[in-house]
């Protein structure tokens, strides 16, 4: 832990430092961001340790694991979301921006409704969709002929994690709503409060996960002349926009589950993310400006 400590004191004046500075170049801006960025997933990663420090050594009950689990994935994807800003791949740092935003909303979700089984096991029965249709297709096939290996090995294991989750056949089967709690994306954030965070968040980062005509346009063609295009192949530069607010909703969502964990927590993390989200503020308002100056200068 002594080191954990040098490292947030190293963190909160590291962000005092940085918020002094004015940047105006999308370079200076990158070149902080991803400073911050690096302080912010190790943040995240030290969460866990600092929530539960006996848990990790027996382990976690099912539910809490579940949101423990999305903590990690969270922290996985921003590791991601940062290595992609750094080698200025914009177009596959959204992709992971999108996945970022459905875990964070998720764990929010679920901590929200930690009173009652009934959401995390909506969670863990939601979560053989595919399962389903996979293990209606193998016994259909048992009925009429033996299966081949394969299809043996992939009953067995369906059976397998449908055992270790206390679940039988024919609640996958008969199940028909493959949804949280029976609730869409926009339902969740409604729920949450964050109804905007649908359109633009989640909605508006579909185009990088589905690719479709907007993505195409933006990163991977050129446009010529009239009606026609150019393969594009090159990387597109890093936006400090997304960098902010894939930041943001990381600290928040760490800030929430360490809450949630009612862990007595040394007053150095709490001041360490906020004040990373201070500075990341600070950075997303100045870079607004100066966006907003050129486009005035326009």
């Amino acid at each position: 832990m002594d080191n954990v400590g040098k490292n947030l004191t190293e963190i909160i004046s590291w962000a005092g430092e940085a918020t002094a500075k004015s940047p105006t170049t999308n370079e200076d801006f990158m070149d902080l961001f991803v400073a911050a960025m690096s302080r912010c997933l190790y943040l995240a990663k030290i969460t866990t340790t600092l929530a539960a420090p006996e848990e990790l050594k027996n382990g976690f009950p099912r539910n809490t694991a579940i949101v423990v689990g999305h903590i990690v994935r969270l922290c996985k994807l921003y590791e991601g979301f940062l290595y992609h800003t750094v080698n200025r791949q914009q177009e596959m740092g959204m992709i992971l921006f999108r996945l970022i935003f459905e875990a964070a909303v998720k764990t929010e979700y679920l901590i929200d409704n930690d009173t009652t089984e009934d959401s995390f096991k909506s969670f863990v029965i939601t979560s053989y969709q595919s399962e389903k249709g996979i293990l209606k297709d193998l016994i259909e096939k048992q009925n009429q002929r033996p299966l081949t290996p394969i299809e043996s090995r992939m009953l067995k294991t369906i059976r397998r994690n449908l055992k270790t989750d206390q679940l039988s056949e024919e609640t996958i089967l008969q199940n028909k709503n493959w949804k949280l709690d029976g609730k869409s994306m926009r339902d969740l954030l409604t729920d949450l409060d964050k109804e905007l965070g649908y359109v633009y968040l989640f909605s508006s980062s579909s185009h990088y996960i589905h690719g479709d005509w907007f993505d195409l346009k933006w990163y991977h063609l050129t446009k010529g002349d009239g009606d026609l295009y150019f393969p594009h192949l090159q990387y597109t530069n890093s936006d400090p926009r997304p960098a902010a607010a894939g930041s943001i909703i990381v600290l928040h969502t760490i800030q929430d589950f360490l809450k949630w964990r009612k862990t007595n927590v040394a007053v150095t993390v709490e001041l360490a993310i906020s004040a990373m989200l201070d500075l990341i503020r600070k950075l997303d308002f100045d870079h607004e400006n100066t966006l907003q100056s050129q486009n005035t200068a326009d």
